[in-house]
């Protein structure tokens, strides 16, 4: 006759407290709510978290998917995909900067907030700021991209003061991609911008993206001999005859967006 033997459970594990203090005084102290979901999760091994999280994304609250990157650092294949969704998460709130920069600037602070936020979860001795994000990650990345969008909005890019003032008020750019068979075309019809900027992520070279936010999302010229229209050669400092270049630049951010958006359905 066998015997049916079962291991006794060990004591649950338990997040490990924020060591920051308010500047009260009191501690930091997650929301009950972010302890309970990382409760769940840290009680199988690091390995399994991606395939728990990942199973239904959208019911973990950032904080929570910060605390467990930051617990998952030495397995880079759990770590990668954790960020991946923190800084995909961050760049969908960045969409009431959409009519205060034109699609290229934009892009710019994404980028540099995804460079601040993967650092403060990185970071080796623990600060308030980098606490913060494990009680509100949605009020932190707001402050850090206004921070980074004063420095924009005191310094406009290369041709943005001049493309307002030759043509005023212009609409969106995301409302007027002119290319009719393209996914860009119905994804801005849906007014999906986070989705936009993660395509536009999905283009490796920053030059081809920039070619291409400029020339068919902004509709620049290709190339106009008055020096106050802007145009996409001058603006990298080609020839006419050097055309050639930036329409190869446009033709591989066209083909990694498309490679990227197959990928998002």
């Amino acid at each position: 006759m066998s015997v049916l033997v079962t291991s006794k459970p060990g004591p649950l594990k338990r997040p490990v407290p924020l060591t920051q203090h308010k500047r009260s005084g009191a501690p930091y102290v997650r929301f009950a709510d972010v302890e309970s979901q990382i409760a769940e999760v840290i009680q199988y091994p690091v390995s399994e978290w991606t395939r728990i999280v990942f199973a239904d994304a959208k019911r973990w609250k950032t904080q929570t998917l910060v605390y467990l990157s930051r617990h998952a650092m030495d397995e880079e294949q759990v770590f990668g995909p954790l960020l991946a969704e923190i800084l995909r998460r961050a760049s969908k709130m960045l969409g009431y900067l959409d009519r205060v920069f034109d699609p290229t600037t934009l892009e710019v602070i994404d980028a540099e907030l995804a460079k601040m936020l993967a650092a403060l979860i990185v970071i080796e001795n623990p600060t308030r700021t980098s606490e913060y994000l494990e009680i509100d990650f949605k009020g932190k990345v707001k402050q850090l991209a206004d921070k980074v969008a004063a420095a924009y909005k005191a310094h406009p890019s290369p041709n943005q003061i001049l493309m307002s003032s030759k043509h005023g008020e212009r609409p969106d750019p995301l409302d007027a991609i002119p290319s009719d068979d393209t996914p860009y075309t119905l994804l801005a019809a849906k007014a999906d911008r986070g989705l936009i900027r993660r395509l536009l992520r999905a283009v490796t070279d920053p030059r081809h993206r920039k070619a291409f936010v400029l020339r068919k999302m902004r509709g620049w010229p290709m190339y106009d001999e008055d020096p106050n229209i802007p145009s996409v050669l001058r603006h990298f400092g080609f020839r006419p005859e050097q055309r050639r270049t930036v329409q190869y630049w446009i033709a591989r951010a066209e083909d990694q967006m498309r490679e990227a958006y197959g990928e998002e359905r």
